[in-house]
């Protein structure tokens, strides 16, 4: 589903409501928001006056449907990377840059159902890998600007969608 920057929040919840469902269900959920810098990503996972306060991801602990253990559930926001950076903002966005290419090659290791998957190859993909692969279910928001001069990384951002979307597991298993 495409939603316009007019869409109120209530519109993304309520394509996300089935996922929390299955969360509080005992399955394994990753719900991401992929885009350039200033293409809204904070806005769609959060709303328009929340805020993270520099850090990247909520943890929720829930108690799990089948025991009595409690899960944790990360929320994670992904940012494509920085444009027209220098100093130590350019080394930053090459390190996000390295992390998102390895994010890249666990998607299409999980879409081609290879047997090695790279989880090791990136901090991100090692603490993403629980919610990622195995019998998690995901769910990836592609949050691109509609500027003209943003168009390549648009384009590379729906490329990466596009490559999430190829993905086909069997069933999923309640946890």
């Amino acid at each position: 589903r495409v939603f316009a920057q007019s869409d109120p929040q209530e519109a993304v919840f309520n394509d996300v409501a089935p996922l929390l469902t299955s969360l509080l269900d005992g399955y394994n959920v990753c719900i991401m928001a992929y885009g350039q810098t200033g293409s809204g990503k904070t806005h769609t996972m959060l709303g328009g006056h929340a805020s993270f306060d520099n850090n990247d991801w909520i943890d929720i602990e829930l108690p799990h449907a089948q025991e009595d253990n409690y899960k944790i559930v990360k929320c994670f926001q992904i940012d494509l990377g920085m444009s027209g950076v220098t100093g130590s903002a350019l080394r930053e966005t090459r390190h996000i840059n390295r992390s998102l290419s390895a994010l890249a090659d666990v998607l299409g290791a999980l879409a081609e159902n290879r047997t090695h998957v790279p989880y090791r190859n990136s901090k991100l993909t090692q603490m993403l890998q629980d919610s990622i692969g195995g019998d998690a279910k995901l769910l990836v928001f592609l949050c691109v600007s509609p500027m003209k001069r943003h168009l390549t990384e648009s384009m590379q951002c729906l490329g990466f969608g596009s490559r999430a979307r190829q993905i086909q597991r069997g069933a999923v298993k309640q946890r």
